[in-house]
């Protein structure tokens, strides 16, 4: 398999041939269609010595609860060519997932499969979406866009009780590499009342013993896609507004994009420290965020999403 296939590809599984100091997880996230439950699966790995082992995060609701499920590093396999990992009876891939999860606290079953993804724009400079960042093999952490919206067929059941998600929403990002940044801002929401999805993260970088404040904007309009990075000449202000809400502006010449967020508090997920799952971090998936698209100078899109995915670490 050429080297360069997994940077244009990166739902491959990234860290063959890794076995310390290094972690990897997909984040598939699932909304019904009505937009009253959701389902966020997060499979990985995390290697260091002996703790290394394989694992499922699990959010669901409401009620908002979360659930880390560990598996033996032995139950993880992967496809070296294209997006199918297997933890133990589990299985992800592009066409959907399959899962078997029984512990004291949720048994959860689930058949769900996705429609054809929205993958982001790329070109050679630009070979994912860290633009040419990705040809960089010292990065402290990695990040892949893997699908800004997709459809889904399929339910699930949780204790008992069955959640249909058919013709429900999804989306697909991942990260790997050694550490979560020390502090960042993620967002991320499709659930407009138009065909929009967007996604925007601002993150402490680690660079050659010093360091930046790194951003990276993608937002979709119907079939149009806009892009706002550190890496393609755009610059952004991001503001506290008040007790969990924030204000972030993204410029690229005459194309501007306004958020206002607003956070709320959500459950308790395990994030990577040097490979091993011992930070601790908040994540909503009831979050909102009002936006203002303005393409040109002149205003294309104003409206609320609700759902919002939003993360506030260290700001």
């Amino acid at each position: 398999m050429k080297k360069n296939n997994k940077i244009n590809n990166p739902e491959i599984y990234q860290g063959d041939k890794k076995n310390k100091h290094y972690f990897e997880g997909w984040y598939l996230r699932h909304t019904s269609e009505d937009g009253k439950n959701q389902l966020v699966i997060i499979p990985g790995v995390s290697y260091e010595k002996e703790t290394s082992h394989a694992f499922i995060q699990i959010i669901t609701g409401p009620p908002m609860q979360s659930h880390y499920v560990k598996f033996d590093i032995s139950e993880f396999n992967f496809s070296k060519t294209d997006f199918s990992i297997v933890i133990g009876p589990n299985r992800f891939s592009e066409k959907g997932l399959h899962l078997e999860i029984e512990t004291e606290e949720i048994n959860l079953k689930a058949d769900i499969q996705y429609g054809d993804f929205t993958r982001i724009d790329r070109s050679f400079i630009s070979p994912n979406i860290m633009g040419y960042f990705a040809y960089l093999r010292f990065m402290e952490c990695y990040h892949g866009l893997i699908s800004l919206n997709h459809d889904l067929f399929g339910q699930i059941e949780i204790n008992g009780l069955n959640v249909s998600f058919d013709q429900g929403n999804g989306y697909i990002e991942k990260d790997w590499g050694r550490s979560f940044p020390k502090k960042y801002v993620w967002l991320q929401c499709n659930n407009f009342s138009s065909d929009i999805s967007l996604f925007s993260s601002i993150a402490h970088i680690p660079f050659l013993g010093t360091h930046f404040l790194g951003f990276i904007s993608v937002i979709k309009i119907a079939n149009t896609q806009y892009r706002f990075a550190t890496y393609n000449g755009a610059k952004y202000n991001l503001s506290h507004t008040g007790k969990d809400k924030i204000h972030i502006e993204f410029s690229k010449g005459k194309n501007k994009l306004v958020i206002d967020a607003v956070n709320k508090k959500g459950p308790v997920l395990k994030a990577p420290k040097q490979g091993i799952m011992a930070d601790v971090i908040r994540e909503t998936l009831q979050g909102e965020l009002n936006i203002s698209f303005y393409k040109d100078g002149s205003l294309l899109y104003r409206g609320k999403g609700t759902n919002a995915g939003i993360e506030i670490v260290g700001f």
